[in-house]
């Protein structure tokens, strides 16, 4: 099965004291034993880079360690997907046309990057923040 994931799945993978640590980290082992084939967004592995080492974690997650678990258990095994240029001139166009802005529009740039790959499963534990930008998804956008 291919699967898509955004960064609130990585991270949780990483997070093990977070209460969903479990279910995202089963995902990551799909991935990395082969069951599934694993894709994320290119600028999920910034946003997971920053967010591992900007939150207030105990012992803090030093930007080595950052770049290890992604460099480790993350480029090995998933697909990043460059958008090209007109992938955002053309996504934030429809944010455009439909009236959407704010945040929503990094969200909206992740559906444009997983409709290159066209999963069985986009994951996230913000599934509804998705389901906006592809209403036509709600078979494929889940909460692991």
């Amino acid at each position: 099965m291919k699967i898509f994931c955004d960064t609130s799945v990585l991270v949780r993978a990483f997070w093990k004291e977070h209460s969903t640590h479990s279910r995202a980290a089963a995902i990551l082992q799909r991935v990395k034993g082969g069951t599934d084939r694993g894709y994320v967004a290119a600028h999920t592995l910034a946003e997971t880079f920053a967010v591992l080492t900007g939150m207030p974690a105990v012992p803090r997650v030093s930007p080595s360690m950052a770049f290890h678990l992604l460099s480790h258990d993350v480029l090995p095994f998933f697909v990043p997907i460059m958008l090209a240029p007109r992938d955002y001139v053309s996504t934030l166009e429809d944010l455009a046309f439909r009236g959407f802005s704010g945040g929503g529009t990094f969200d909206a740039l992740l559906v444009t990057a997983a409709r290159i790959v066209g999963p069985d499963r986009f994951y996230s534990f913000n599934a509804k923040d998705f389901l906006r930008f592809a209403p036509d998804w709600s078979d494929i956008i889940q909460e692991p």
